[in-house]
């Protein structure tokens, strides 16, 4: 079988030199393979433009065992590329590791996002991506959103990649019409979304067997992985993966066979880390083996959950049993009971749990090795460990002595009961059935622009408005076409309209129509941040002042009461613009907070002024460079933002009008501004990147 070798890049600059392909290409081209550089092509990062028509032109020509390489910045789709069952063998796409994909588009006006994945493959064969950064769409539209879609496929591998943003699957596969055996996923990292999905489908009748689930690390996901079916699959293999904070059960599996789950570590979930449901067809198939050995699972609701029959679809007892289930070697910390009635009910939750609903469900059951701290100890069955809701004197049930608990079956003489030992309520740290090392939970990588809105296709999400909760969002901020643009279709309007009772013109606290950038919790980080701003003819003097552009700050443990001073704003003030610029020393307690104010010239009005800031986050070699209308208009070096021990603040950039002093000056009744091409840049964003 040839290897399938397919190579993408992110965003960088809109040109790449000819010394970077070269780089990209070498270790390849020493191995004679035929390398192909997508800015051949006329496929340039970081220049905002729709790539998907070179790209589709790029994989027509492609032969078996090509590399297509992408090089370092972010590249945009605003169509689902199809590779189709005509696409050769043993292609590899590869990236840099800073390599972006973004699923974008004009769904506010004529351009929406077609289709529902990035990429969708056709029974691929030999198929290698490896070193992306795949960024979803997020729009508020009731459309699938989705990252890669496997129709089939064999020998495949998805390897060093990193998924972020979907509302529905990183990775769907399905079975329509192809029987499937080997695809791979190793390496990866998933964020915020169903990570790995065997979706179902009511036609399906090809199976995908032999599928490897490895080495990854899967983040704030509703399910990390589902492998559901209506047809028997076989030999998966799930081990030495993170999984942090998943919102459901972090591994759903149905109709799966020869499961192994091994050497994983479970943080942080709300319902089961493994949860095995009854498969569709009863017991007409015949299931040999489930394994459950030397994973770590910490804070659950519950451990392992083990159906895979039903009573309503299975013979009693059981004509075809499954030949053995083993459960060996795992660590269970911090699994409890029933939070909703804090614990006042008869319903607890168990590290592991046996769905046993018919007679002779497994012929071999080993359980042996496991151990449980902080876990909560049924008193009922004194266990960890519960049988199911069904149980007689003819079925299992469950017996302890002391610390030691075990199942005995006594008409089953292929029961193997050793130590399953409770340990004292010690750091889960100290005891682990996997042998991964502790790691701190990951975050997606920052591409070199990677926050827009520009009001054609990109649009702030409802949760990124700070506006009157008492009015639609548009009575605040609304889109304006034609001539308030200032590239594209549609700009940004932003309006304050005072009432005669100024307290019921409050957001949080003060008076503003403004829209959130994103949180950076980093230490000591660098931003670019730039826009475009439009006073109108009516923006009259005030000696008021007010911001159209603010860094503010976020306490890092959520309490708004340690509130404290932006560190840094762009404002209007008596007719002018002025920037300033707060921070303390390096050590200095937080009420020594020192302002520095630049005057950036009279303000205009009836016409567009883009901004360009640089700033470094440091309270000892702090930076600020700012450009107007493509000139550098000012520089200030000392202390930005304020020191860790006295304040432990994140940030996050604000865009529209804050008018603090509107109770003081009440003589302007109504303020508009407008503002488009908002951009967040990241320490590998340059200032041909970020300006307007």
């Amino acid at each position: 079988m040839n290897n399938v070798k397919l190579f993408i890049a992110g965003i960088c600059t809109c040109f790449v030199s000819t010394a970077s392909a070269s780089t990209l290409s070498n270790s390849d081209e020493s191995n004679n393979l035929n390398v192909i550089n997508v800015v051949d092509f006329g496929i340039f990062p970081d220049d905002g433009i729709d790539d998907t028509k070179e790209f589709e032109s790029l994989i027509q020509q492609l032969k078996t065992g090509d590399v297509v390489k992408f090089p370092s910045g972010e590249f945009d789709f605003y169509k689902e590329v199809k590779f189709n069952h005509s696409f050769p063998d043993g292609v590899k796409i590869q990236g840099t590791g800073n390599t972006f994909i973004r699923k974008t588009g004009n769904y506010k006006y004529a351009t929406p996002y077609s289709g529902s994945y990035v990429w969708s493959f056709e029974n691929p064969k030999g198929l290698i991506i490896e070193g992306f950064n795949f960024k979803g769409y997020r729009t508020k539209l009731n459309s699938v959103d989705s990252g890669f879609f496997f129709n089939g496929g064999s020998d495949v591998l998805i390897e060093s990649n990193k998924f972020s943003g979907f509302n529905d699957d990183c990775i769907s596969i399905s079975a329509l019409e192809y029987d499937s055996e080997g695809l791979n996923f190793e390496n990866n990292e998933f964020y915020e979304c169903v990570a790995i999905n065997r979706s179902q489908e009511d036609d399906e009748e090809a199976s995908i067997n032999k599928i490897k689930i490895a080495g990854n690390t899967f983040v704030a996901n509703s399910n990390s992985i589902v492998l559901k079916s209506n047809v028997i699959n076989r030999f998966v293999t799930i081990s030495n993966n993170y999984f942090f904070n998943n919102t459901a059960d972090t591994i759903t599996s149905q109709s799966y066979d020869a499961l192994e789950v091994t050497g994983n570590y479970f943080f942080s979930g709300n319902r089961a880390a493994v949860n095995v449901i009854p498969s569709s067809f009863g017991e007409k198939e015949n299931f040999y083996s489930m394994v459950f050995d030397s994973n770590t699972i910490v804070d659950h609701r519950y451990g392992l959950k083990l159906k895979p029959y039903d009573q309503n679809d299975v013979s009693y007892p059981l004509v075809n049993p499954m030949y053995e289930l083993v459960v060996s070697n795992n660590h269970f910390d911090g699994l409890y009971f029933d939070t909703k009635s804090n614990g006042a009910n008869d319903y607890f939750y168990q590290a592991i749990r046996f769905n046993l609903y018919a007679k002779g469900s497994y012929k071999n059951i080993t359980l042996d090795g496991n151990t449980f701290s902080n876990t909560y100890h049924d008193e009922k069955n004194n266990s960890q460990i519960v049988v199911g809701e069904m149980m007689d004197e003819t079925m299992v049930k469950a017996v302890a002595a002391d610390i030691k608990n075990g199942f005995i079956k006594e008409e089953d003489p292929g029961l193997f009961i050793g130590d399953n030992v409770t340990l004292p309520n010690i750091p889960s740290s100290l005891q682990s059935g996997s042998k991964l090392p502790l790691k701190e939970i990951p975050s997606f990588p920052l591409s070199n622009v990677f926050w827009t809105i520009n009001w054609d296709n990109s649009w702030p999400d409802d949760t990124e408005f700070e506006v009157l909760e008492n009015k639609p969002i548009d009575y605040s901020v609304r889109t304006v076409a034609g001539q308030y643009a200032r590239r594209g279709w549609f700009a940004g309007e932003f309006n304050l309209k005072s009432f005669d009772d100024f307290t019921d013109n409050l957001v949080r606290g003060s008076y503003r129509s403004e829209i959130v950038g994103p949180v950076s919790k980093e230490k000591n980080y660098e931003r670019w941040y730039s826009f475009s701003s439009r006073l109108p003819g009516n923006y009259n003097y005030s000696q008021g002042q007010e911001s159209i552009f603010q860094v503010h700050t976020y306490p890092s443990d959520g309490q708004w009461s340690r509130k404290i001073s932006t560190p840094y704003a762009l404002m209007t003030d008596a007719g002018r613009y002025t920037f300033f610029v707060s921070g303390t020393a390096e050590h200095s307690p937080i009420p020594m907070v020192k302002k520095h104010y630049i005057d950036l010239g009279e303000y205009e009005k009836n016409t567009w002024v883009d901004w360009v800031f640089q700033v470094k986050h440091d309270t000892k070699n702090g930076f600020v460079k700012i450009w107007k209308n493509g000139e550098l208009a000012a520089e200030y070096n000392g202390p930005v933002g304020y020191h860790e021990d006295s304040s432990n603040h994140w940030t996050y950039p604000k865009w529209g009008l804050y008018r603090w002093s509107w109770a003081d000056y009440q003589h302007i009744t109504s303020r508009k501004v407008f503002i488009d091409e908002m951009k967040v840049g990241s320490e590998g964003a340059t200032y041909e990147m970020m300006r307007p």
